[in-house]
């Protein structure tokens, strides 16, 4: 149905992706080992689900590459993003009025709901899904969201491969934190 809806409009492109077939699923499958966090809301941080905001860097690097519209800026929202904000009203002009901003030419943003993690507190991203960003959303210029994603690939199995004692999957969040602190 979505194609159908969507394929009519001519600034919206559609590419399907089977979860299999993704790098990431591939990736943790490799590792056995892998189980879920212990301190996690059990109805929702589900494998598929935990996997799931990982793959959101490859989609977001395909379209970077791939960049069909020639633009120099781009944004990751997740379909059900507004489900957080209280008035979704103002979210919604908010968002109009940025569409029809001058953005800085290299800039990348990652709205977060945490403070920031000290250096020497990496370990405590591993037995919690940490909710120091919002992995619904990503604003930023091409190249800084592709060398982002470029990046979070080799960080994302650096994290899973020192942290294969903890036999966890992490969350797109936890790596993010992970990520971030180890270039601080």
């Amino acid at each position: 149905h979505i194609i159908t809806v969507f394929s009519q409009h001519e600034n919206i492109c559609l590419k399907l992706f089977h979860f299999s077939d993704t790098w990431i699923f591939n990736e943790c499958n490799k590792r056995e080992h892998l189980k879920l966090p212990n301190n996690r809301n059990y109805d929702k941080d589900t494998k598929d689900f935990i996997l799931s905001g990982h793959t959101k860097h490859q989609f977001i690097e395909y379209v970077t590459k791939e960049n069909r519209f020639n633009t120099t800026h781009m944004m990751w929202m997740d379909i059900d993003i507004a489900k957080i904000f209280r008035d979704k009203d103002e979210i919604i002009c908010y968002l109009r009025e940025l569409s029809q901003s001058t953005l800085k030419s290299e800039f990348i943003t990652l709205p977060g709901c945490w403070s920031k993690l000290e250096k020497n507190k990496t370990n405590d991203v591993v037995d919690s899904v940490h909710w120091r960003f919002c992995g619904g959303f990503l604003l930023g210029d091409a190249d800084s969201l592709l060398s982002f994603c470029i990046l979070y690939n080799k960080c994302i199995i650096e994290f899973l491969d020192k942290y294969n004692r903890s036999e966890e999957h992490t969350s797109e969040l936890q790596s993010r934190q992970y990520l971030v602190c180890r270039l601080l």
